[in-house]
């Protein structure tokens, strides 16, 4: 078997942390510009930052990746456990065929 796909359930929790870095941290980036009140006066330039959206955001965004990656947490646990009653099994198997 590869070393690709020999622990599933590790490399699934893995992504799932990333994910949720990744959301998190673009869903914060992404509120930051939506907070930025812009005005044109002849060039775009920011005048404030709207701190009620951007707490709201920053609050959101934690929320949808926590959302978002604990189904995919959920399953590599999930593998993983499944993985190590298999071996416990097959040990005890293997103890009471002897």
């Amino acid at each position: 078997m590869s070393k690709a796909f020999s622990n599933p359930g590790n490399k699934l929790k893995m992504i799932a942390i990333v994910m949720f870095l990744i959301v998190f941290i673009a869903g914060c980036v992404g509120f930051y510009f939506l907070s930025l009140e812009t005005v044109y006066n002849g060039r775009w330039y920011v005048e404030e930052v709207n701190a009620f959206i951007l707490i709201v955001g920053i609050i959101t965004s934690a929320i949808v990746s926590y959302v978002t990656s604990i189904g995919l947490y959920a399953f590599g646990e999930l593998v993983e456990c499944s993985t190590q009653n298999l071996v416990v099994q097959n040990e005890i198997l293997n103890l009471l065929h002897k």
